[in-house]
């Protein structure tokens, strides 16, 4: 039998807060990355974006409403 990692809010949460991105389940992840860019580097930055790169890749693993909320804020920041 197979069994396949599935990608949720609290992995993409975790993700997050190894850059340094405070994000709870209760928050909107947009809201605080977009103030998190605010003071980030240019290094930070890239970093964040090959995290969304990496998650991108790995969309038919996460939860749809997970998947809604990355796509979402991956276009916000690219945008930015």
């Amino acid at each position: 039998m197979m069994y396949a990692d599935i990608i949720d809010a609290e992995d993409v949460y975790e993700a997050l807060k190894e850059l340094g991105i405070k994000v709870s389940c209760d928050a909107d992840m947009t809201a605080a990355i977009n103030q998190w860019l605010t003071s980030c580097s240019s290094s930070e930055r890239a970093n964040l974006m090959a995290l969304f790169d990496i998650l991108m890749e790995q969309k038919t693993l996460m939860l749809p409403d997970v998947y809604q909320q990355v796509n979402s804020t991956y276009h916000a920041i690219a945008a930015a």
